[in-house]
């Protein structure tokens, strides 16, 4: 028996409270992360710059001396010199000293860079859902149940992308669909990295009739011939597209017991 509509509303603005506080602590760990990030790459950094300073100090004398570090320190003001800084040996042990201190700097850097070539060349797009809202939500409306199952997507590359398009690209068992496959269900110009994840909306159903219908671009009397027999599971393939980008993933999609809609990810297609 479902409960009155004003109950399952407030049921479901609390799971939704709830997924939006989680959002935003998962977002501040994010942050706080990040700042760690920054503060040890800065570090790292640091010491390659006094590494290589060293290394460039110890190979090139400004005056003549017993030792090129002698010299620049002579050069610094520094007038009282150990004898042991004034041997030519000192010069190979500090130039060793500060290739070890800026080696972790050079290779973080070279790190960072190969990182942004290959996220250029293969740039990362996700598919999320969860079985819990705002990915499946119920919303009562004139005496029925309009329940929705939405996705969403994401680039978590380091790059922005364009010109995005979300299709259905098979439907098993297969119902003949106006336009036929791949079906389009939104478009974008922009998909950007940096930011938060895009809800869309996938296909809905009304607990007043058998069917459900994607949620294509499609207006009319076509829209009434894209209605799917809500009796039938199906399984269906949804691809993003970015530019030269794609991304595949494969649900489950039927309607329970209690006339509500529900999709589930399967995994992702080779």
């Amino acid at each position: 028996m479902r409960p009155p509509p004003k109950e399952q509303n407030t049921r479901y603005d609390k799971q939704i409270n709830n997924h939006i506080n989680k959002h935003k602590l998962d977002q501040e760990l994010s942050r706080m992360k990040n700042s760690e990030n920054l503060i040890l790459k800065l570090a790292s950094y640091t010491f390659s710059i006094i590494g290589t300073y060293l290394m460039l100090a110890v190979s090139v004398s400004p005056h003549d001396a017993a030792s090129n570090l002698a010299a620049w320190l002579h050069a610094l003001g520094i007038t009282r010199i150990p004898a042991s800084l004034q041997h030519f040996s000192i010069d190979t042990w500090t130039f060793w000293f500060g290739a070890l201190i800026a080696t972790p700097g050079l290779l973080s850097l070279f790190s960072l860079i190969i990182k942004k070539y290959s996220s250029s060349k293969n740039s990362q797009l996700c598919i999320f859902h969860e079985p819990k809202p705002p990915y499946e939500t119920i919303e009562p409306t004139k005496g029925h149940i309009r329940s929705t199952v939405n996705i969403g997507i994401k680039n978590t590359s380091i790059n922005n992308l364009s010109n995005w398009s979300l299709y259905v690209d098979e439907v098993t068992p297969y119902q003949p669909l106006i336009g036929g496959l791949p079906l389009l269900i939104k478009e974008g110009h922009s998909l950007r990295y940096d930011e938060p994840e895009t809800i869309i909306n996938l296909a809905e159903y009304w607990d007043h009739i058998d069917k459900y219908r994607f949620s294509a671009p499609i207006s009319g009397f076509a829209e009434t011939l894209n209605y799917m027999d809500a009796s039938t599971p199906r399984t269906i393939v949804i691809r993003l597209k970015a530019g030269h980008h794609e991304k595949r993933s494969t649900y489950k999609i039927w309607v329970d017991n209690t006339k509500t809609l529900h999709l589930k990810y399967l995994g992702d297609p080779q």
